[in-house]
């Protein structure tokens, strides 16, 4: 999948709109507005752990925009006897790439059933099992890109995706 990404990443496509960094923070804004109103004690907390995060952020947005798929989780790739295709490209942008692998790697443990299944039955065993298959993914992704990810601006975009799926939940 890493790999996959990375390729996708790396295509030149013209015509699709530009990631803005000021909407996808208020979007993660409203998110903890919303766990703010349900469990205002989280809220609290992530309202004060978001400020380094934005900064973080904001250093990250000075990055290259690439093509990026928009909702890149693991239910966007079909597997097959022929390989894997990409489907659902209808938010589809230029952005910053690690936005998107940060998504994926929160994604795992909503998307990918054993992995839902384990952090439901076994929440100390699913840990190694999503360290694993994001570690696996990340050297797919590194391998094709040939770039290494730097990881405190990757945490910040997974910090990011953790709260938005939050406040989805």
């Amino acid at each position: 999948a890493g790999n996959v990404h990375a390729r996708l990443h790396a295509l030149d496509v013209a015509d699709v709109g530009d990631w803005r960094l000021g909407e996808y923070q208020q979007v993660i804004g409203e998110d903890i507005g919303w766990i703010t109103f349900m469990v205002p004690e989280i809220g609290r907390r992530l309202e004060r752990l978001w400020q380094p995060i934005a900064r973080r952020l904001e250093a990250a947005n000075s990055m290259r925009h690439v093509f990026c798929h928009g909702d890149f989780v693991p239910g966007q790739l079909l597997c097959g006897g022929n390989g894997l295709a990409v489907t659902d490209f209808d938010l589809a942008r230029r952005g910053v790439d690690l936005q998107e692998v940060a998504k994926w790697i929160a994604s795992l443990k909503y998307h990918v059933p054993m992995l839902v299944n384990a952090v439901r039955t076994d929440p100390a065993s699913a840990t190694e099992l999503l360290r694993a298959a994001e570690r696996a993914y990340l050297a797919g992704y590194e391998r094709q890109s040939g770039r290494t990810i730097d990881e405190r601006d990757l945490n910040a975009f997974v910090a990011a995706a953790e709260i938005h799926y939050l406040a989805v939940w």
